[in-house]
């Protein structure tokens, strides 16, 4: 089991159930599959393949957790960023992963700009970043839905990166099925 099937899961088993609520608004299962799917193809669209890194920038929003389903989706492998990290850490990050974009949020956008590690392009997942470079989310959301990357259970989904406590942060690879375990693991420890 990957994480996009389970997404794809809960679409065909609970398509009105809720998958996120923000701000008085919902999002059910049915359509948030169908939202990662097209932001999946926005991502291919802006050049991005499988195996490919998406450094993420970003506080938590829906926007967050919508363009991390999609690279994951997609293939792409994720990166997420610590939000309190410096800008010469972040670049360093960036520089290490070989991350090909990033997506930010509003709040990150000036720490974005600022960034020196050339990139192929940013995603602006919330609309007034005042990035013009950028990419913006909704426009990724216009796409046509992309069919799910087959992944295997040993592909790379994520680089996490440690707290560097000892020296610089060191980069954690989670695969595909090590994420699915560890998510198995939360689930058992919460009760109904």
């Amino acid at each position: 089991m990957t994480i996009s099937i389970s997404i794809a899961r809960a679409a065909q088993t609970h398509p009105n159930h809720v998958a996120i609520r923000h701000l008085g608004a919902d999002i059910t299962w049915a359509q948030e599959a169908d939202r990662v799917a097209r932001l999946a193809g926005g991502l291919r669209a802006l050049g991005l393949r499988a195996g490919d890194r998406l450094a993420i920038l970003s506080a938590n929003v829906p926007e967050n957790m919508e363009i991390t389903y999609a690279a994951i989706w997609a293939g792409i492998v994720i990166v997420p960023l610590n939000t309190r990290l410096a800008g010469p850490e972040i670049d360093d990050i960036l520089r290490r992963s070989g991350s090909r974009f990033l997506a930010f949020d509003q709040r990150n956008a000036a720490r974005a700009g600022a960034l020196t590690t050339p990139l192929d392009g940013m995603v602006a997942l919330e609309p007034g970043t005042d990035q013009p470079a950028a990419t913006e989310f909704a426009r990724l959301l216009a796409s046509d839905p992309l069919a799910m990357f087959d992944a295997e259970a040993d592909d790379l989904l994520g680089i996490y990166y440690t707290g560097g406590t000892t020296g610089t942060p060191k980069g954690v690879e989670l695969t595909q099925n090590a994420f699915h375990i560890a998510s198995l693991n939360v689930s058992i420890g919460i009760e109904v």
